[in-house]
């Protein structure tokens, strides 16, 4: 969902203890509504300092090889890879999210909390001020979000201790070098 190339991106984790996003991660038109939350134009002008280039394909495919694009695939991508708060919340609300208890967010269609960190290393400001926008959009869009910023260094101790149900619900992740470990899960 962040606008560079094959290296950054918001990723959810799916063995979360956090029982409230998980259902919710679990749940297509919810994933959807995160992307419509997404305002990639200022993730790339602001956040990344107008350093990355937008547009990419549902394929990914770098420009040399676009005309292996499907058509079709990029229809279907051009839905949900946009900024479209209001669509965002016709998702929410017609998946059964909806605010039950006045606190501006929504809850899942159960009723239970939804609520869930993002966490990106702290000190790399290109993917902390992303990340500060993605929440932004996500609350606007009614989901209750935040930003949690450990150093590179504890990430990396987590990873070692080798826990099977890693906090936080969703990180920003790259190819993260953690000694013998290249990539963050």
């Amino acid at each position: 969902m962040v606008p560079i190339k094959r290296c950054v991106r918001i990723t959810f984790n799916y063995k979360t203890e956090n029982e409230g996003a998980n259902k919710a991660f679990h749940d297509v038109n919810f994933r959807k509504a995160v992307s419509l939350s997404m305002d990639r134009e200022a993730m790339m002008m602001i956040g990344s300092y107008g350093y990355v280039v937008g547009g990419n394909p549902a394929t990914n495919l770098p420009k040399g090889m676009w005309n292996w694009r499907d058509e079709q695939a990029d229809k279907t991508w051009a839905e949900v890879n946009r900024y479209d708060i209001n669509k965002a919340k016709q998702l929410l609300a017609d998946g059964g999210y909806k605010d039950t208890n006045g606190d501006g967010f929504v809850e899942n269609p159960d009723g239970s909390k939804l609520t869930f960190k993002i966490q990106v290393p702290s000190g790399w400001s290109d993917w902390v001020n992303n990340t500060s926008i993605a929440v932004e959009g996500l609350r606007m869009a009614g989901i209750d979000a935040t930003v949690i910023t450990p150093e590179a260094k504890r990430i990396c101790e987590k990873l070692g201790e080798q826990r099977t149900s890693m906090p936080p619900s969703v990180r920003v992740q790259c190819n993260l070098q953690c000694g013998s470990s290249t990539t963050l899960r």
